[in-house]
C-alpha cells in the first residue's frame, strides 16, 4: 500500500460539516446572512432589488451577501464607495483585511488565517514550497482556526460567515482519483532461503541480503481515504469508550492525555493522505492479465472462464519492493507526477541495504495451507493417517490420537506411563547402583519381571513403547565410555527429559481448563502422548486455464521450482499460556527430545529427587540456581526447535501435551494455527489413572488372621484408599489394602516378612448391581 501526503484531497463528498465543531453542516437565519459593512456599505448600495416580487426576500440578502463577500470585488467596491476626487486606499485596505481574515493569502476558504504566526510563511509560493520540504505540524491548521475567530469579532461585516461548504473560491480543477505506479520487485525465485529465519511471529531476514531475479510492473490503484479515516475512526472509538468508563470513574487515562487524543482526532479528520494498494503485484508475478473489471469473462455456458496466464509464472517471492515511478491521475484527466525522493518505509519493513525499498517476507505467490492434523495414534511412519475425530454416538467410530499418558513422579525422580484407558503400563526410573535408566512393568500389570518397553502393546500404544525404548537407549549410548562411578554427577536421560519438562511447564496455565479432577495432579501432571501430521500442500491450479501445453509446462515447472525451498515451522508456543506444548519427536526419532524452545535448555534449574521447587514461581525466595540441560537426549543445537519442511512433504510428530493446552504451529510463512484435544479423548483415561509409589522394605504380619493386610504410614496426597502391590511370585501380583499405622506399639505374635513393593490409590468400588 502506497499512502501519498499532500495530494490535495477532494472533500465534496462526506464532509459537510468540516468547518464546524460538531461536524454538521452549518445553517443561518436570513437575519445572520451579511448585507452590509457598518459604516461604510449600506445594505442597498449595490443591489436595490431583485425586480420580482415574486422572489423571496432571502434570496436578496444572499445576493447582496454575494457582491461584499466576493474578494475578487474588493478593488471595484472600494473605487464605488469612496467620494468623488478622494482616494479608495483607505476602504480598499479594510476590505483586503477582511477578505484575508476569511479567505487567506491564497484565496482558501477554509476559516483559518496565516496571521500571528511565528514561522508559517505568509505568500502561497512561500508555503507550498515549505510544505514540499517540510510538512507543517498538525493542529496548526486547528490553531489559526481559532485565531481567525478571535480576529473576527473586530470584523465590520454584520452577520454570521457562510459555511465552508457554502463558498466555492476558482481553483484549477483537481479531483485525485487514480494512482499510477511502476515498482522493482527484486528476490523472485531466490538460489536459496538462507537469509531468513523464523522469529517470533514471522521470518526475518539477519543478514539484510537479498538474492534472485527482478522484475518491473506497472499498475493503476484507485485512491480512497483509508487511511486518514481509520486513525480518526479508530481515535473517536476510543475517546467514546473512555467517555463511558469515566461516568463511572473508571476512566484509564488523565484528562490531559484524553484532551491530546482529542486535539490528535481534529487534526486527523480531514489529513491530507491518500491511499492506494498496488492491486495486480501478485497477479503479474504469476504471469496473469490484470483485468480493471471486477467480473471474469463469461465462459458462454453460464459460467466465467478462467485467466489464461500470457506469461511464465513466479513460484516464492523474498525480497524488496521499489517504488520506480507514480503519478496522480485525477476526475478531469490531469496528472501530476508525484516525487520520490522522501519516500518512507514503515521501520518494521525497512533493510539497510536498500533504504527505501519496502521488505517483503518470503511468501508463497499461490494460495497454500498446512494441513496440521491430529490423527489416529496407531498410524505407522510412512501412511497417511487417519484424521481424529469425536463420536459420543458410536463410539466404536471414535478416532482417538492420544497413544497413552506419561507422568512425571517427583517423589521417585522417574517417569510412569499409563494406556489412554488409565491403565499403568510401566516406569522409567533409575537403577539403584550406577544411576542408569531403567525400565519396569507397572506394578500389577501381568508379564515377566525382566519385560521391555513394547511387552504387550497394542498397536495404538506403540509410541508409548517406541519412546522407553528410546529414552534407555539414549541414556545408554551417553554413558557409554563413561566410568562407573555412582558419586560422579552425570546427569542421566531421563533426568534430563523430567527437567526440561518442568521447565516448560512454567509457562502454561496448567489449570486454565481441565482443572484436578483426577487425583494425579497432585503427585505430578498428567502429560498426553498425541500423534500427529503435518505437511505444506500448495492449492492446485484449477482456478487457471493451462490447456496451452507451453503454459501448462511452466507452471508444473514453478511448482517444482518451489518445492526446492524449505519452510521452518516451530511446534508449540512459549509466549502462550494455552499452549500446552512439553516437547516433540519427529519421525518416530525417539533418540532426541525436541523442545518447544531452544531457550529452555539454557533456562532450565536444578532438579532430581529431593530437589527442585515445587511452590507457585512467583511466591517463593530462594530458588535453585541454574543449571542448563546439555543431555545429548535434549535435542540442543540452534535448530532443534524449527523443521524445515518442503512442499508435499509429510512429518509424522508424536507431541507431549498437556491434556488440556493448544498446540500452536508458527511458520511466519502463513497465519498461525492451533490444535487441540477433545475431552472425550483424555477424560476418560485421566480420571482412572492411579499413580504409583515404590516403598520398602517393610515389616508386615505374617498370622494368618491378619494376612492380606499391611499397616503402615499412608501417602498423605494419596487418599484414604491405599492398597500394597506386592510380587508373591515372580509371575504373579498381590493386592493388600493397607491399614493406617498408629503411634500404637503392636506386636505380632509371629515372625514378621520383609516385604517391597508399590503404594497405590484403590480403584472404585463398584455401584451395586452394576458392572465390576
Amino acid at each position: 500500500m502506497v499512502a501519498i501526503r499532500g495530494a490535495a484531497r477532494s472533500l465534496r463528498h462526506g464532509h459537510d460539516g468540516r468547518g464546524s465543531a460538531d461536524g454538521k453542516l452549518t445553517c443561518r437565519w436570513p437575519t445572520q446572512v451579511i448585507d452590509e459593512i457598518a459604516g461604510v456599505i449600506a445594505k442597498d448600495r449595490f443591489v436595490r432589488s431583485l425586480g420580482n416580487g415574486a422572489v423571496p426576500s432571502e434570496a436578496l440578502t444572499l445576493v447582496r451577501e454575494a457582491v461584499l463577500h466576493d474578494p475578487y470585488h474588493d478593488e471595484w467596491i472600494a473605487r464605488a464607495v469612496a467620494p468623488a476626487g478622494a482616494s479608495a486606499s483607505g476602504v480598499l485596505a479594510r476590505l483586503k483585511a477582511e477578505s484575508v481574515l476569511r479567505f487567506g493569502a491564497d484565496g482558501t476558504y477554509d476559516g483559518a488565517t496565516v496571521a500571528f504566526h511565528p514561522t508559517l510563511p505568509k505568500s502561497p509560493k512561500a508555503r507550498r514550497a515549505r510544505a514540499a520540504a517540510q510538512p507543517i505540524e498538525p493542529g496548526v491548521h486547528q490553531q489559526q482556526t481559532l485565531i481567525a475567530d478571535e480576529v473576527r469579532k473586530f470584523s465590520l461585516y454584520k452577520g454570521a460567515d457562510p459555511d465552508l461548504v457554502g463558498v466555492t473560491t476558482w481553483a484549477q480543477p483537481w479531483v485525485p482519483m487514480w494512482l499510477e505506479w511502476e515498482v522493482t520487485v527484486d528476490g523472485l525465485d531466490p538460489p536459496t532461503l538462507a537469509a531468513w529465519s523464523l522469529a517470533s511471529v514471522d521470518l526475518v531476514n539477519a543478514s539484510a541480503t537479498v538474492d534472485g531475479a527482478s522484475a518491473t510492473l506497472r499498475g493503476r490503484a484507485h485512491l480512497t481515504t483509508g487511511a486518514a479515516t481509520t486513525l480518526h475512526d479508530a481515535i473517536a472509538d476510543w475517546l467514546d469508550r473512555e467517555d463511558k468508563l469515566d461516568i463511572d470513574h473508571a476512566g484509564v487515562v488523565d484528562p490531559d492525555t484524553q484532551k491530546a487524543f482529542r486535539t490528535l482526532d481534529d487534526a486527523v479528520r480531514q489529513l491530507d493522505v491518500v491511499t492506494a494498494a498496488l492491486d495486480g503485484v501478485r497477479t503479474q508475478l504469476l504471469g496473469l492479465p490484470v483485468s480493471d473489471g471486477l467480473r471474469r469473462p463469461g465462459d458462454g455456458a453460464g459460467g466465467v472462464a478462467n485467466p489464461a496466464p500470457i506469461g511464465a509464472p513466479h513460484s516464492v517471492l523474498a525480497g524488496t519492493l521499489t517504488l520506480t515511478r507514480a503519478r496522480l491521475l485525477d476526475a478531469f484527466g490531469r496528472t501530476l507526477d508525484v516525487p520520490l525522493g522522501q519516500v518512507a518505509v514503515p521501520t518494521r519493513s525497512t533493510i539497510a541495504a536498500a533504504p527505501n525499498a519496502l521488505e517483503l517476507t518470503p511468501r508463497l505467490l499461490r494460495p497454500a495451507r498446512w494441513q496440521f492434523r491430529l490423527v489416529d495414534a496407531a498410524t505407522p511412519l510412512g501412511r497417511e493417517g487417519v484424521e481424529a475425530r469425536v463420536d459420543q454416538i458410536e463410539a466404536a467410530l471414535q478416532v482417538n490420537p492420544v497413544a497413552g499418558f506419561v507422568m512425571p513422579d517427583h517423589l521417585d525422580e522417574s517417569l510412569e506411563v499409563f494406556g489412554t484407558d488409565g491403565a499403568p503400563i510401566g516406569e522409567l526410573l533409575h537403577e539403584a547402583v550406577g544411576g542408569g535408566v531403567t525400565w519396569e512393568i507397572a506394578a500389577g500389570r501381568d508379564g515377566p519381571v525382566d519385560a521391555g518397553p513394547n511387552y504387550g502393546l497394542a498397536p495404538a500404544q506403540a509410541a508409548l513403547g517406541a519412546f522407553a525404548a528410546g529414552l534407555v537407549a539414549a541414556d545408554v549410548q551417553a554413558r557409554a565410555g563413561q566410568p562407573l562411578d555412582p558419586d560422579a554427577a552425570q546427569e542421566s536421560a531421563l533426568s534430563a527429559l523430567l527437567r526440561a519438562i518442568d521447565t516448560t511447564l512454567w509457562t502454561v496455565d496448567t489449570f486454565a481448563a481441565l482443572g484436578s479432577e483426577h487425583v494425579a495432579g497432585l503427585v505430578g501432571r498428567p502429560i498426553a502422548v498425541v500423534r500427529a501430521q503435518l505437511r505444506l500442500e500448495l492449492r492446485p491450479p484449477l482456478d487457471v486455464d493451462l490447456r496451452d501445453p507451453q503454459r501448462a509446462a511452466e507452471w508444473a515447472q514453478a511448482e517444482a521450482d518451489a518445492a526446492r525451498y524449505a519452510f521452518p515451522v516451530r511446534i508449540g508456543e512459549l509466549t502462550r499460556s494455552d499452549d500446552g506444548v512439553l516437547g516433540f519427536f519427529v519421525d518416530d526419532d525417539y533418540a532426541h527430545f525436541r523442545l518447544v524452545d531452544k531457550a529452555i535448555a539454557g533456562a532450565a534449574t536444578a532438579g532430581g529427587r529431593s530437589r527442585g521447587q515445587l511452590g507457585l514461581y512467583a511466591s517463593v525466595n530462594g530458588l535453585p540456581s541454574g543449571q542448563p540441560i546439555t543431555h545429548p537426549y535434549i535435542a540442543g543445537t540452534d535448530d532443534a526447535d524449527t523443521l524445515q519442511l518442503h512442499l508435499g512433504q509429510t512429518v509424522t510428530l508424536t507431541l507431549f501435551m498437556h491434556p488440556a493446552g493448544k498446540c500452536s504451529l508458527t511458520s511466519g510463512l502463513l497465519p498461525r494455527k492451533a490444535v487441540g484435544l477433545a475431552r472425550d479423548w483424555v477424560g476418560p483415561g485421566l480420571a482412572k489413572i492411579a499413580p504409583s509409589l515404590r516403598t520398602g522394605p517393610v515389616l508386615v504380619e505374617t498370622d494368618l488372621d491378619k494376612e492380606g493386610q499391611v499397616r503402615l504410614p499412608k501417602v498423605s496426597v494419596f487418599g484414604k484408599d491405599q492398597n500394597f502391590l506386592w510380587r508373591d511370585t515372580p509371575a504373579t501380583w498381590r493386592t493388600d489394602a493397607i491399614l493406617a499405622a498408629t503411634q500404637t506399639a503392636l506386636l505380632p505374635d509371629t515372625p514378621a516378612e520383609l516385604r517391597e513393593g508399590w503404594i497405590r490409590v484403590a480403584p472404585d468400588a463398584p455401584e451395586p448391581g452394576g458392572a465390576p
